[in-house]
């Protein structure tokens, strides 16, 4: 289950400028924005539905607009979480608040800190603003933006050599489960022979278990990273085994394709040239 640690910073100021009423509603929407993202962390149907004006409008930062309807089928359809599934903190820092009358902006950076099993972590950065109205007393959310951060071009390159590892170490190990959850579903390898292979029949050639490395090494990897999609560059000597059959050893050259989707690169195309070592 995912637990969260709010830490926030209200702008220097906001505290002491504000008074009277507009120094309640504003430690009012702080309070519902803690109680918000404490709930939302738990997937509390209930935070949701109270927090979201039926009439919301909510631009993701993949730059997709939805509604209250659609974005409450998506937290009542979410599978339970399991124990051995990421643990994520979340904190919310920076946050700016403004009254004017029975209308309100709250701002505020959104830090994600999962850490998976084995204790890797990997923090995202969102900028969210949301826009409430007060009706019949109680605040809730009409409006809603978020943007998730750029990082800086080390970043963004060492965030995707380690997803390219992670795609290419669940292939060795015959990870399926892992595979799908690092590739994207349109994804399609293609060979030296023109041969298009997409996900299922890729998992089915590669990761089934059918075909085992006998020797699989990496060298002269390279990424760019262009906005929201990447490309990875290198050259794996390998020997493969199939039904026992040990294969002569060959040097793969390939190039993989990865897009940003929610904040997770994923592998979407592959091509490969293979020569006789």
């Amino acid at each position: 289950m995912k637990k969260l640690i709010i830490l926030v910073m209200l702008v220097a100021g906001l505290a002491g400028a504000a008074s009277g009423q507009g120094s309640r509603d504003a430690a009012d929407l702080l309070k519902l924005l803690t109680e918000f993202l404490d709930g939302a962390g738990r997937n509390d149907v209930a935070i949701h539905d109270r927090f979201w004006a039926d009439e919301l409008i909510y631009t993701r930062g993949v730059g997709q607009r939805i509604g209250k309807e659609e974005l409450m089928r998506g937290v009542r359809s979410a599978p339970p979480a399991k124990p051995a599934d990421p643990v994520t903190l979340y904190s919310a820092e920076d946050v700016r608040i403004q009254v004017h009358g029975n209308t309100a902006v709250v701002a505020f950076r959104l830090v994600g800190t999962t850490t998976e099993l084995g204790g890797k972590k990997k923090v995202t950065n969102h900028l969210n603003t949301g826009t409430f109205l007060k009706r019949d007393g109680r605040w809730q959310a009409i409006a809603w933006q978020a943007t998730p951060m750029r990082k800086n071009e080390a970043e963004a390159k060492a965030e995707v050599l380690a997803a390219e590892r992670a795609f290419q170490d669940a292939v060795a190990a015959s990870d399926a489960k892992a595979v799908r959850q690092l590739a994207h579903p349109a994804f399609n390898w293609t060979h030296s022979t023109g041969i298009k292979t997409p996900l299922d029949e890729f998992i089915e050639r590669y990761v089934s278990g059918k075909m085992k490395y006998l020797k699989r090494e990496f060298r002269d990897i390279e990424a760019a990273v262009f906005g929201d999609t990447a490309i990875v560059r290198g050259v794996s000597p390998r020997q493969v085994e199939n039904n026992g059959v040990a294969g002569e050893p060959f040097v793969l050259h390939y190039t993989i394709t990865f897009v940003n989707s929610n904040g997770r690169w994923l592998a979407m195309a592959a091509h490969s040239n293979r020569t006789e070592k």
